[in-house]
Formats: C-alpha cells, structure tokens, sequence
C-alpha cells in the first residue's frame, strides 16, 4: 500500500536529481564524514549516518520549493528501509529550523520516523537561549503543530533519478527526501523571510532522538554543536512576489526585491503574464519601459524610482502595447518611434502603436503619410514648401509651438519665413552670427538683440556691404555706412585713409568732410585731412620747404623705421595680382592703411625736393629677397649639396611677395606701405656637370606701393654657382660651397634693385638619401644703402631644409631663411626671417613643379606678410622617381619600385646614375620572356648558363634587368604552360641593351605520376614543385603522389626534410599519364638550432667572390631548405677567410663572398629579407694555428640563424676589432 501511495503521489517530488539545491554553509556544500553516528559502538544503523564529501561532489543536504511545498533531503550511508518500501528504520530523521536569529536553539522541526513512516512537526517553545534547558540540538518538542502519512516521506538509492550514484563508504547511499505542504505550517513564516535548516538523526523512533548524527559536524566523540550544524539562510520566496527565490535564482531577479528592474511591474506578472524581463526595464528595446507599454501609473513598494527605469503612464493605461514585441501592431516603425515623446499618451503628432496602418512611409523621409496628410502642402518631400526635406526638419518644434518644423513655413517664428533664411546656395546651413543654430532656426540671426522679423525686411542692406540688415553682424561696416557720423562714407575713408570711427581723424578740430584727402596745403606730403599740422601760409612756409632748419626732418618718411611688412596691419593693394592671374588670388583689403589718391608721380617728384627726407637717391634696396634654387631638385630656395642631373636645365618661378617693405612710425599711425605688392617671374637657366652647377637668374618683378605706380621693373641679374665635396647619395654628410654675383640691373626705385654689384659665398651642408636635411651659412658683401638708422650693405645669410618624399613622384618640403646686416644689428628691419612650406611633383622625366606658401617671422626688410610661390622647371635627365621611397634591399638611394636593378647597387660614376644599375664595365640589360604574340609571361625564369657570368633568376612579371658584362651569353628560358627554350645571344658594349625571348606554347593536358624513394627502396613522403608555376603536391606514406600539368616537358622539385632536392624532367602528352621514379640522396644541409649547417664547402674563384660553378648545388640544397622552412625568417650569410694576408683586405674580401652567396640565394627565390651577409675576415677561426689544414677549415661560408621559429631575434655579433695591417694580399 505504501508503495502505491508513493506511486500516486510521484509528481508532487522534484522530477529528477537536478532540481535539487544543495544546501551551504559559508557558500560551500554542506558535508559529513561516514561513521561518526556510532559513538557508543552499539551498531547504530547506517541509514541515519549522515555522509558527504565535496572530492566528489556529493553533498550531504538538499533542499527545493515549488512555492507551495518544501523538499528536503539528506544523504544516508546505507538504506533506511526495514522492508524495502514498506517499513522504516525504528529511528528518526529530523529537519530542524531556525527563523529567529538565534543558532543556539531551534523553533521548530519536521522529523521522520519509522517504523510505520510518519512526518511530525514540532515547536520549540521554550528554549531561552542561554545554552541550558530547552537549547541546543537535543531540546524537546514542545508542541505538535501537524502530521502526515508517509507520502510525504520517500526513501530511494542515489542516482535513481538521474544523478550520480554515489558510495562514500563501500557501498552505495541512499536519499532520505521528506515534504513539507507549507500552507499547513502557518507557524513558519515561509514567505517574506528565511530561515536555516540543520539535520539531526537519533537511533529512536521518537522525533528528534538527537542522539546519532549531527550533519555537517563531527560526532565521533560527541554530538557536535548545533550553531555549526545551521545552513546559510534560505527562502521560499523572501519579497513575496509569487516568484521563489529559486526561480529568481535561475533567472536572475533579485529575490529580496520584488520588482527587480524598477519598472513598477512585479517580477512575477512580468514572467507569469507579461513574458517580459524582470531584470530589463524596456525587455524589447523599443525605447518604452515595460511599465510604461503596460499601462502602469503607480510604482510598487519595492521599485526604487530614483534608478531611472518607472516612466508613469501618461494617460493612465487606455494605450498599451506589448512589452516583448518591438513593434506592437507590426506596421514597420517600433512602439517607441510612434510615442516619439514616450510619454505613454497617443499624441497628435504620433501614430497610433496599435494600428499598423499608419505607419506607412511612402517617401521614406522619416514622417509617417497620416502625420504628413495632417500638414497639407503639395510636395510629399516637403510638406511646408519651405525648401528644407521633411527628412532633415523632422520633428524638431524649434519655436515650441507643437507644430513640428516639417509642418511650418517659419521654424523659428522671427516673421521671416525659413526660404527666405536659407543659404544662398539653397543650404540649411548658414549660421551668421557662429552660434551654432543655423539663421532659419534662429530668431535673431545676427545677435544683435533684434528679432529678424524686425530687423528692415526684405532686401535691406543699409551698410551696402552685400549683407543683408537681419544677418549682418556690423550694420556700420560697409561702404556706405557712415559709422562716425562725419558725412564721409566708410569708402571714401578707406580711399582717404582716414578713420572711419573717428570724425576728425588728424585731430585739427575740422571734421574729416571740411578737409580734403586731395589737396595738401602746406606741402608737406600729407593730404590736409590726415595732417594735423596744416597752416595758411602754404608752400612757402620756410619750414616745409628746402630752407627748413637743419636737422628737421620733414615729409612722409620720418619718425619711424624701415621695416618688412610681416605681423603688418598696414594697406595692401590686390591690383597686381589681380591683373595677372585675372583675380584667381585676391590680397586682404585693408581697412586703414590704404596709399592716399593722389598722383604717386607728384608725391616722388615732391620727395626729391625734400632735403630732409630720409630716403636718399642712392639708398637703392632690393626688398624682394626670394631667390630660387635652380640648381638642384630638392628645395624651394635653400642650397643643397647634390646638384641637379648634368646637362642644360631650366625653370619659371614666380612668386607673390604682400608688404615686403614698409615705413613703420613710432607713434600710432598706419605704416606707409613702400611696396605693398611684388609679384616676380624668375627665368632661371642652369648648367650641371657632375659635382658643379651654375645658374642665371633673371628676374622680372610687377611692383606696387605707396610712393611708386603699379609698374613692371626689372630686377638684379643674379649668377650663380655650386661645387659639390662630398656626396650625400653615398651615404654620410653631404658638403659643398656656393657663390654668386648680382648685378645692379634692376629698378632701385621701385625697391627691387641694389645700387651696387653684390658678391655672396657660403658653405652648404646635406644629408640623407630619401630624407633630405640641408643648412646654408653664408656671407653677402654689398655696399650699404642708408635708410634713417639701417645700414643696409653686407649681410650674414642662412637657411634650413627639409625634404620628405611622400610618394615616388612627390615630395614635401619646409624652409626656414634669414639675414641681418652686419653694420647694424640692433636695428628694427636689419634681420627678416621668413618660413615656408611647399612641395614639388615629378610630372615626368623631364619636369617637376613646385608650389609654396610662408610667411615673414621678422620685421626685417624683404620679410613680407605672406608670399606664395609657384613654378616649374626643366632637365634634360630627370629620373622617373627622384626620390628614394620604400624598400631599397641594395642599399644605392633608390627605392626598389623605381630600381631597375633592385638587387645591383649603382655605382654612381656619373652615367645614368638615376636608374639604379651599375654601367662601368657593364651594360644594363632588359631581358624580355614573351609568348609568340608578344605577350611578356608572368611567373617566367631565365637561366644563363654559360658567358662572362652565370646563374638563373625569377622573372614574375616576365621581364627583368640586370647589368651585365658585354659578351656571348647561352640562355635558357622556361614559362608555365611554355615550352622551354635554349638560345644564345650577345650583349653589346653599349649603353643598353634589350632581348626579347619568345616561347612556344605547351600542349595541355595531361597527368604526372612521381614515386620517390631513397637509396635504399624505401619509399619516402615528398614535397613537389612544379617548377615554373610554384604549384606544389605531395606524395603519400607510400611515396606516391600525381597531380595534372600541362602537356609537354614538366619540370619537377622534389625534396624531403633531410633529403637533397632533386630536379627532374618528364614530358607529358596530352590526355596521358606520365610516370617518373626519383630517387633522393641523404641531405648535405641540416638544420640546427642555431645555424643550417652544409655538409660541404662554397668554392669562389681565387681572391675573388665569384663563385664557382662546382659550387651551385650545393647552393641550391640551401636555398630549398630554406624555401621549405619558412619557419627561418632571418639568417646570417656569414663569410670567414684564413689568416694569410692583410687582415683589412680579408675583412673586405669575406664580404663580398658573403654578399655573393646572398645574391645567389635570392636569385633561386629566397626572399632577399629574409638574408643578411656579413664578413668575418679572419676573425673567427674554427681551428687555430697555421697549418693548410687549419686554414682550409678557417676559410668557409657559414648560415646563422637570428631568428627562427619560436621568435626569438638572435642579435648580430659585434665585428671584433682590427689587430692593424700585416701586409701583402691572402690567398683565398
């Protein structure tokens, strides 16, 4: 019956082992040795000794809820039946609890007992706590709150139900489950709180006996303590919100809150009815809380609303949607972009969450066609007709209004429509007054306090400076504004120079319209509405004239200094610039420093009458101080060491120089612009033979300024020449010398001319192949022009450089320059300084532009405001790319991509030196492969095997050059899908030479069988090659591999590790098979740890590195050995001589060799980075003394690895120091 009734009740118990919780103490399972129930040795059963241990996972309490029943159960060595299923042990196993803090005692407990099975629950009514009377483990019930048959106690073996058997003594345990219904012990407050269980057993049917085993402590000797028996707390459901804490644990709610995510919905509607996140807040992500989308008006007690996630419900739940669906009602646009406020409330400008009709889009801008029909308009794209898309106004509400922008004409209601606020290329983004709110969403788009609207409408400019009144942030400041108030417009002051803020600019007491800007009363050079001091007596005022006193100075160029026009805020004139380059560059206009209108010629002619005028006839200055480095490619004006390619050259340079040169006063006055504007042409023409350049430099200036007309003048005819001592594209610091005589050609007057002959010398320094530094001192010998207090004669002149490439056609470039008078240091404008940066572009061959941009630094004469410069220039052997850009693996200056002979360095000697290949001796030589039509093939090799020089090289593209020596070469060419060729030919002694070989194409198809075996029969796992094409397959266990080729004759390469290569040839027909057997010989290569060492010896010529031809296979076994382990990816070609002759020529002679061999290799396709040779000379000898046998051991080629496989880098040996010559030449 028992067994029936356990049947029929199998579905209120956990469904398998792994709904059960262990239970804890301090986090850890709960645990309790095998026989520690037995103390007295009375042969207590088994079934109530409590076991675990945690080796194995096997706790010794569990415990589970379903929320409206608690399982526990406990762990027993052996079963706790009497009759299996029928009758219990006669003893005990009680389940104590402790809800009120205190461990020292219990309050209550659920006990099975046998014989018949029957769960009691019992208080503790008494226990006080103090460790005597009713405390502790063994306290007596005190009152029976229910019992239960024994359904609500089960008894099974471990691992019954799924989990693990588990046998901590010798054999296996059993599971002691009871169950408790909770609605049946009100005593025990399961919900809202916890409480702690402890497992007591007692060999005595009596509830709690209490007299066996204590779980989780040791009883060996005596009951253990029941404080150390209690299992952390636990709950059923501690915030009572419908959900257990198991469940909450699973999920990951908290337990202790009912609504976990603050969402004002609890964590139980959310699972049970909802189906959304307890622990998300918006679980679809749409941008609505889930509260929200449910309609919540009202948080719980346990959301915490300051967390950010509880959004009330706007209009009290008569719109909901679904928290789980991003898009409620389906219609393409997501719950949280239909209430775009999110306020919960289906506004007018919203669509309706539940209704997926209206999200319909037809233009895609964004604005659903129901919200777009509620604007009217005609045009779906833009509903207000204000010529701004409905997609870029959206719903933007710039007025506030509740109108949104897409639906109005007047976004930000300042009475101007928005049309008529857009940019006057129809943008939306003109922001006048730079506030960061473009002038249509703008009230007041000026700033200036006044609305748009009541700003003067329509086109008004009152200022007439093209701006209209709403947008211009200065009324005042246009031609026609008068912002002083005198009658005299901002133009005609500007003309004038007077100041159109002040209404008596000299401060004569006559306001600037009762003073005229043309007539000049007193002579003076000064119009009478700038000159304060004007009288009546006129012209023949004896102070204003010849007769003036000695030592006054009179007239315009007094009380100041002369000066560069740099950090000017002085006048300047665009009409020049204008006039030659038809207005593509426009000066600044200047507000008040603008020449005055009348005659310049009267002014000069009125100048030579002033004897006290500072400028004397003879004070003749060159203010336009840039002179173009015609000479080399490489700066705009600075020299460098390493002129241009020999031959007649060339260039146009022109450059625009603002206020060069002005008169700069003391007191508060505008400077007086002597030349406010020089635009020159500089026709260069240059001659260079190696080392030496010299240039004619014949300037033609366009000038304008204050005293002089706008006129052409011509300029100082400038000869110049370079010498160059060392060379910087040979490595190390490059040195020359320069000199240069200007003649006094040019236009004194107009400030573009010296009055006398100029002789210059300096020193130039370089460095740097791709990267190019360079540095000028100098000396300029002149005879001085007097200007006030400059004596402007010899100058110290210096400049600085740099050239960075960017490209292999262009280059960046930046240049500071400077110079002072020696006569007069100290002296405002003895020392202008100016910078510049610019580029210059090989267009081809034979041109390169050039173009820049600086600035003066100084007040120095000749240092302008700003100067620009643009030129292009001419050589008759301008290389493709000057500059030395990218990998350069031969070490000549010029970069592989514009190399010809990437793997010869150039020998420099004057001849070509810009192609990359040496030519003494040699004849650079362009071998072409083509197919019968021409066309060069790629992954084609070439092969000369026999002439003045020997060896085979990849070609991948199908052509290559290489330098050669002139002679009769025999040459063999091979091609995938070709057929290879053997020819001859001669190369001439002449500066080039170029041979085309064509191939015949293969016959296609067909298939090669290759066996491979060693010496002895046994088959070996290979590595194939198909030579030609670098497809590769391999052979089996059994040595067996085939692959189809195309018809013809196959070339093959086949190795093993620890085998030596083996090439070998079969000829294949078109749609057969073709077999070849290979037999592989023991390797004379083997890689060790830190070198790949060769079972033989690299033969050169004698005191030579050239290497012999008994030598190649050896070679070539290292080049595949390193070919098949790219795991190698830097090795050292290392060459070692013997001690026979000077130590300095071995030293050279063991690099060369080394060098050799690495172009070897690299020649049979070992990538050239993954090689570097060094020489060793004499240095490292294997064995010492002198003996032949010594030496023949000494003198060896040796492959070091510095960086293998695991990533280590090796560092190179240092190169020991020189003993000092011995004399005489080795033998080697």
């Amino acid at each position: 019956m028992i067994a029936l009734l356990l049947a029929t009740r199998a579905l209120a118990w956990p469904t398998d082992d792994a709904a059960w919780v262990p239970l804890t103490q301090s986090g850890a399972d709960i645990v309790d040795v095998y026989n520690d129930h037995d103390r007295a040795g009375v042969g207590a059963p088994d079934g109530i000794d409590c076991v675990g241990d945690t080796t194995n996972a096997w706790p010794a309490l569990y415990w589970w809820t379903d929320g409206t029943e608690l399982f526990l159960r406990v762990r027993v060595d052996e079963t706790p039946w009497l009759v299996d299923e029928t009758a219990l042990l006669p003893d005990d196993w009680s389940f104590l609890f402790e809800t009120d803090g205190n461990v020292d005692d219990w309050e209550y407990v659920v006990a099975a007992t046998g014989v018949s099975p029957t769960l009691y629950a019992y208080t503790n009514d008494t226990g006080d706590g103090d460790g005597s009377g009713d405390d502790g483990v063994a306290a007596t019930p005190d009152s029976l709150i229910n019992f239960w048959d024994e359904t609500y106690i089960r008894a099974a073996l471990t691992g019954s139900e799924g989990g693990s058997t588990s046998n901590i003594h010798t054999i296996d345990d059993w599971f002691v489950d009871v169950r408790i219904e909770l609605a049946e012990l009100p005593a025990i407050e399961f919900y809202g709180d916890t409480f702690r269980v402890a497992f007591v057993s007692g060999n005595t049917s009596t509830p709690i006996g209490a007299d066996a085993d204590l779980c989780g402590t040791d009883d060996s000797t005596a009951l253990g303590a029941l404080p150390a028996a209690w299992s952390d707390a636990i709950g059923v459901d501690q915030d009572d919100d419908g959900l257990t804490d198991l469940e909450e644990d699973a999920i990951g709610s908290d337990k202790t809150d009912a609504d976990s995510d603050d969402d004002g919905v609890s964590d139980t509607d959310e699972v049970r009815i909802a189906g959304s996140s307890p622990i998300l807040c918006d679980t679809d992500g749409d941008g609505l809380t889930d509260g929200q989308e449910l309609g919540v008006i009202e948080p719980l007690d346990d959301t915490d609303t300051s967390a950010g996630c509880f959004e009330a419900d706007g209009d009290s739940g008569d719109t909901t949607t679904l928290p789980t669906e991003v898009d409620t009602d389906s219609g393409t646009v997501s719950d949280g972009l239909e209430d775009r406020d999110q306020d919960g409330v289906w506004d007018t400008w919203e669509t309706n969450p539940n209704d997926g009709s209206d999200d319909l889009d037809t233009d895609g801008d964004g604005i659903a066609d129901a919200l777009e029909d509620l604007c009217g308009g005609t045009d779906p794209t833009d509903r207000d007709g204000d010529g701004i898309p409905d997609s870029e106004e959206g719903f933007a509400d710039t007025d506030g209004d509740g109108t949104p922008d897409f639906c109005e004409e007047d976004d930000d209601d300042d009475g101007v429509t928005t049309d008529e606020e857009l940019g006057e290329d129809g943008t939306s983004g003109t922001d006048s007054d730079a506030d960061g709110i473009p002038d249509y969403q703008d009230p007041d788009s000026d700033g200036n306090g006044v609305d748009d609207g009541d700003e003067p409408t329509g086109d008004s400019d009152s200022d007439c400076d093209g701006i209209l009144d709403r947008n211009d942030l200065d009324d005042a400041d246009g031609e026609c504004a008068d912002p002083d108030g005198d009658g005299v417009t901002n133009a005609d002051e500007d003309i004038c120079g007077s100041n159109p803020e002040n209404p008596d600019t000299d401060g004569d007491g006559i306001g600037d319209a009762e003073e005229s800007c043309e007539d000049d009363v007193d002579c003076d050079g000064l119009p009478d509405r700038l000159d304060a001091n004007t009288d009546a007596e006129g012209c023949n005022d004896p102070v204003d004239t010849a007769g003036a006193p000695s030592g006054v100075c009179t007239g315009p160029l007094c009380g100041g200094h002369y000066t560069g026009g740099s950090c000017s805020t002085g006048g300047g004139t665009a009409s020049i610039l204008g006039a030659l380059v038809a207005g593509a560059l426009v000066t600044r206009r200047r507000r008040r420093g603008g020449r005055f209108a009348a005659s310049a010629g009267v002014v000069v002619g009125a100048l030579s009458l002033l004897p006290g005028d500072a400028r004397a006839e003879d004070a003749a200055v060159n203010a336009q101080r840039f002179h173009p480095a015609f000479e080399n490619d490489t700066f705009l004006s600075v020299h460098d060491t390493h002129a241009r390619p020999p031959g007649l050259g060339g260039g146009l340079v022109f450059n625009y120089a603002a206020a060069p040169l002005e008169y700069r006063y003391d007191d508060d006055r505008m400077p007086l612009q002597l030349l406010s504007s020089a635009a020159s042409f500089d026709l260069g023409v240059s001659w260079a033979a190696p080392h030496f350049a010299l240039t004619l430099d014949m300037p033609l200036h366009v000038v304008d300024g204050a005293q002089i007309d706008s006129q052409f003048a011509p300029g100082d005819l400038r000869v110049s020449a370079l010498g160059e001592i060392a060379d910087r594209t040979r490595g190390g610091l490059g040195l020359g010398v320069y000199g240069d005589v200007a003649l006094p050609t040019g236009n004194g007057e107009a400030w573009v001319g010296s009055g006398s002959p100029e002789l210059g010398a300096g020193v130039a320094f370089s460095w740097g192949k791709a990267v190019v530094l360079a540095g000028n001192i100098g000396l300029q010998v002149a005879s001085p022009a007097e200007l006030d207090d400059l004596s402007w004669g010899s100058r110290v002149q210096w400049g600085a450089g740099v050239d960075v490439p960017v490209g292999p056609m262009l280059a960046l470039i930046a240049e500071l320059e400077g110079e002072s008078a020696i006569a007069t240091t100290d002296t405002v404008g003895s020392s202008p300084i100016e910078w510049r940066a610019g580029a210059k572009a090989h267009l081809t061959r034979n041109l390169v532009a050039s173009a820049g941009f600086g600035t003066g630094l100084t007040l120095g004469i000749g240092a302008p405001e700003y100067r620009v410069t643009a030129g292009l220039g001419w050589s008759p052997a301008r290389k493709e790319a000057r500059l030395s850009h990218g990998p350069d693996r031969d070490g000549d200056g010029i970069g592989d991509a514009q190399d010809l002979c990437p793997d010869q360095p150039e020998d420099k000697n004057g001849v070509a030196d810009d192609d990359g290949c040496p030519d003494a001796g040699l004849v650079p030589t362009h071998l072409v492969v083509t197919d019968t039509e021409g066309k060069k093939l790629a992954g084609a090799s070439i092969e000369l095997t026999s002439g003045p020089e020997t060896g085979r090289w990849a070609v991948p593209d199908g052509d290559f050059t290489r330098s050669f020596a002139p002679g009769e070469y025999q040459v063999k060419a091979r091609a995938p899908h070709y057929l290879p060729q053997n020819s001859s030919f001669v190369i001439p002694d002449a500066p080039r030479h170029e041979k085309v070989i064509q191939l015949d194409a293969a016959p296609v198809g067909g298939m090669v069988i290759v066996s491979v075996q060693n010496e002895v029969g046994q088959p070996i796992a290979a590595l194939v090659t198909i030579l030609g094409e670098g497809r590769k397959f391999t052979t089996g266990a059994d040595g067996t591999g085939a692959e189809p080729v195309p018809a013809g004759q196959v070339e093959l390469s086949v190795w093993a590790e620890n085998y030596r290569p083996k090439r070998v040839s079969v000829d294949v027909a078109k749609d057969q098979k073709a077999s070849v057997n290979v037999i592989l010989e023991p390797s004379r290569v083997v890689v060790l740890a830190d070198r790949v060492d060769i079972r033989d010896k690299v033969f050169f010529d004698l005191d030579s590195a050239v290497i012999t031809a008994v030598s190649y296979p050896i070679l070539d076994d290292v080049a595949a050995t390193l070919e098949n382990h790219a795991e190698l990816r830097l090795v050292e070609v290392q060459g070692h001589t013997d001690d026979q002759g000077a130590e300095d020529y071995n030293q050279d002679l063991s690099q060369r060799r080394a060098e050799a061999v690495r172009k070897y290799l690299i020649a049979q396709g070992v990538e050239p980075d993954r090689l570097v040779a060094r020489g060793y000379g004499e240095t490292q000898p294997l064995q010492p003394g002198t003996s032949a046998d010594a030496r023949d051991v000494n003198r060896r080629v040796m492959f070091k690895i510095l960086a293998g496989p695991s990533g280590d880098e090796r560092p190179l040996d240092a190169r020991p120091p020189k003993k000092g010559p011995r004399g005489g030449r080795g033998r080697e």
